[in-house]
């Protein structure tokens, strides 16, 4: 299961699903804890993203701000006039290995040939 803790998250729908679980780092039983600080937009929109705490895993700190810059919208911080003001959020996302199996990892396992004797 991917978790996802942002406060401030315009979305109640998860921004991850099995499916983005990085296939060597699943097929390697990496797991991990990822955190990371985002700029995001006076439109709610990330500008950027910064790893402040590895996983220990690069493919599962890559997909995490990939993840969040692509999907991630906030609802605007404002100034003392109400207007939208860019921001700086901090946060984490959890990788843990699914109970099942993505279907893209299942169809992506080579197969074998039977060998001949």
């Amino acid at each position: 299961m991917l978790l996802l803790s942002v406060g401030v998250a315009a979305r109640a729908q998860p921004l991850t699903t099995s499916e983005d679980y990085p296939v060597r780092a699943l097929r390697e039983g990496r797991q991990g804890t990822v955190q990371f600080r985002v700029t995001v937009s006076e439109a709610g929109r990330v500008e950027a993203c910064q790893i402040t705490a590895s996983s220990g895993s690069a493919d599962l700190d890559a997909a995490t701000c990939e993840i969040v810059s692509r999907r991630g919208r906030f609802k605007p911080a404002t100034d003392a006039s109400g207007q939208p003001v860019k921001r700086i959020y901090a946060s984490k996302m959890h990788w843990a290995i699914p109970r099942e199996p993505p279907a893209s990892m299942a169809a992506a396992e080579p197969t074998h040939p039977a060998e001949d004797d």
